[in-house]
């Protein structure tokens, strides 16, 4: 027959669309903010299937990083969900500027564990390796500051 289409929706194209559908309602719902953490406050209490974020300041143009370094959580306690730059409320970044740096946990199950980072200012760590040495590189003095670790205790219930 000539000219005839079937207008009925095919099973794959209606199986996409409600993926599609849930997908967006879904990436939509906030579930809540996550908890941020600075420095100052190295004892977390979370309850399971929080979030949280533990805050650093950065200025990698100035040869400062931070990395999250061994023992690595227990994965049964925590999550690493990433690592991003915390959104200025002007929305500028400035270059060679710092910022603030959050690392992104979540809660999976009841149980403590420690988060441990590391500080790596100016020189005071060397290495190609991610984390690098905590040995001070060759262009470190001792007037410059030492690398840091600062351990998160985390507490899920």
């Amino acid at each position: 027959m000539t000219g005839h289409r079937d207008h009925r929706p095919r099973r794959p194209i209606r199986t996409a669309a409600a993926a599609l559908c849930v997908a967006a309602l879904l990436g939509g719902c906030d579930f809540g903010e996550a908890a941020v953490y600075s420095l100052d406050h190295p004892d977390i209490t979370a309850d399971e299937g929080g979030r949280f974020s533990l805050s650093v300041s950065q200025n990698p143009s100035l040869g400062e990083e931070w990395y999250v370094v061994a023992p690595s959580p227990d994965p049964a306690v925590v999550r690493a969900r990433g690592v991003r730059a915390a959104d200025k409320d002007d929305g500028l970044v400035m270059v060679g500027a710092g910022y603030t740096r959050l690392y992104d946990f979540e809660a999976v199950g009841q149980g403590k564990t420690q988060i441990t980072l590391l500080h790596c200012p100016l020189n005071a760590c060397s290495g190609d390796s991610t984390p690098p040495s905590t040995t001070p590189g060759p262009h470190w003095l001792p007037t410059m500051p030492k690398a840091t670790h600062h351990t998160y205790t985390v507490t899920v219930n």
